[in-house]
């Protein structure tokens, strides 16, 4: 049986034993035996410096503490479940708390070891009121609300909130979710996040210095699956990225690249075509099971950056709203799964 890029992607993303920078060179090598990328020596792909030891964190070893979960966050789970869905599909709230997700965690380099990050600064620090950070007004104080009602971490939350709306969207995967991260109310640096008129070789490099391999970065803009535009065309605001924006599938990558799409950031339409990031960009196009994988591993590897001692952190994956990452490889057509 011959596997697709993605499927491979996602076998290496989906597997407990590996690490993310397993899972980083992994699909460097894959992308080199495909003849999708050029030949490096083993270790980080072209252009990704190896991280320091005390730099990106890896998945904690084995399941955690699975089991050990605060009930408290079964409790935020159906809470989260009546306020992201609305007719059936994941909503605006759930499209915010994605982008929270990321924008906590985004602004961390390697450059920072072991502090911000992941760290609840984007409420604790007011980051949210940030130019970088518009359109966040509204859902950032609510989730830092959610915080103090149940008495948990507000990194924690903001992670929790994500990986929810991500599972509550129809089609959306079940992101590997920790908890216990140290919240911070230091101002994490401006000017780490990605501009949606960046070339694409900026990009990458930008995600690099954040150990995130160019793969990893495919991966994770397919949330835009699910977002609405505002703020980059207000006379087009409102538009979203793909035509079924209240589902979680590839239709994101199909649009963007044969250019049918209502709205496409500029961002996303370089990140298709460069040559790093752009052949996972094509093959997530073709394979709905091997993106939704690979974006699971990306953005737990995500939700981890600046997180100092991952190993010790509790993995409350079983507390999200319905499913099991088991049920969505069964749940996966076997078209899916090769090709």
């Amino acid at each position: 049986m011959r596997y697709s890029l993605a499927t491979l992607l996602a076998i290496a993303a989906t597997s407990q034993a590996l690490s993310f920078h397993d899972i980083r060179d992994f699909g460097s090598r894959v992308l080199q035996e495909a003849g999708r990328g050029p030949r490096a020596p083993q270790g980080p792909p072209p252009g990704v410096p190896a991280p320091p030891p005390n730099g990106v964190p890896r998945a904690p070893p084995g399941n955690g503490e699975i089991g050990n979960c605060p009930a408290v966050w079964q409790q935020v789970a159906k809470e989260l479940s009546t306020s992201m869905v609305s007719d059936g599909q994941c909503n605006d709230m759930a499209r915010g708390a994605i982008r929270a997700a990321f924008h906590d965690c985004g602004t961390w380099d390697m450059t920072q070891g072991t502090t911000g990050g992941c760290d609840g600064s984007l409420y604790l620090a007011k980051e949210y009121t940030r130019e970088e950070n518009r359109g966040l007004q509204d859902i950032v104080p609510k989730i830092g609300a959610l915080a103090e009602k149940y008495k948990v971490g507000v990194a924690d939350m903001i992670q929790f909130a994500g990986a929810s709306a991500v599972k509550l969207c129809p089609g959306g995967p079940t992101v590997r979710t920790m908890v216990g991260r140290k919240d911070s109310s230091t101002p994490n640096p401006e000017g780490n996040l990605p501009n949606v008129h960046a070339p694409g070789d900026d990009l990458v490099a930008l995600f690099n210095k954040k150990g995130i391999s160019a793969v990893e970065l495919a991966a994770l803009v397919g949330a835009h699956t699910a977002s609405k535009q505002n703020l980059v065309d207000p006379a087009k605001a409102g538009a979203p990225q793909d035509t079924t924006p209240g589902k979680w599938d590839v239709e994101f990558y199909s649009q963007t690249l044969d250019k049918t799409a209502p709205f496409t950031f500029p961002s996303d339409q370089q990140i298709s075509m460069q040559r790093e990031s752009g052949p996972a960009f094509k093959s997530f196009a073709r394979n709905q099971f091997g993106w939704t994988a690979a974006f699971s591993g990306a953005m737990t590897h995500l939700s981890l950056l600046g997180v100092a001692s991952p190993e010790k952190l509790t993995d409350c994956t079983t507390s999200l709203p319905g499913g099991s990452r088991r049920r969505d490889v069964k749940a996966a057509p076997i078209n899916g799964r090769a090709v």
